[in-house]
């Protein structure tokens, strides 16, 4: 054999590996975008089960408002998780989206906390005590003879 033909065999060879590496890429780039879907798929329900644990039973409006506000920055701190972890999903805007959610969702859990803090004044005892002695002091309102 000679030098020729040798050269032209490690071509050939060398041309069929360059179109199996090819194929190989093109398989291996199926199968992570095959992987990205399943893995979105999975991180999305995770945050459905996520969501599950969160009580739903709630009477009270506040509770009920902060329930909603803490399930919206749940999805918003996901988004954000999503869209980094995974690059493909990334966007600016999705991205502002995302935080600006989760920072006027932790705005709202705050504002009803003090609302909470205000409503379980007005409903103490002892405010409770202050108004039945306002009620019971005699005033213009209170006299045997006065208009109603």
């Amino acid at each position: 054999m000679n030098a020729g033909e040798r050269l032209e065999e490690l071509t050939s060879v060398s041309n069929k590996a360059s179109k199996t590496l090819q194929e190989m890429k093109l398989k291996c780039a199926e199968s992570e975008n095959a992987f990205l879907t399943i893995g979105v798929q999975l991180e999305w329900m995770s945050l459905c089960q996520a969501l599950d644990f969160l009580p739903t039973n709630t009477q009270d409006p506040l509770s009920s408002f902060k329930l909603l506000m803490k399930a919206l920055q749940c999805t918003g701190v996901v988004g954000i998780w999503l869209m980094l972890k995974y690059s493909e999903l990334w966007s600016l805007a999705g991205m502002l989206v995302c935080v600006a959610l989760v920072l006027s969702t932790t705005y709202a859990v705050r504002l009803a906390g003090q609302l909470r803090h205000f409503h379980g004044l007005l409903n103490s005892s002892q405010i409770a005590a202050m108004i039945q002695e306002l009620r019971q002091r005699p005033g213009p309102e209170n006299t045997p003879g006065a208009a109603s």
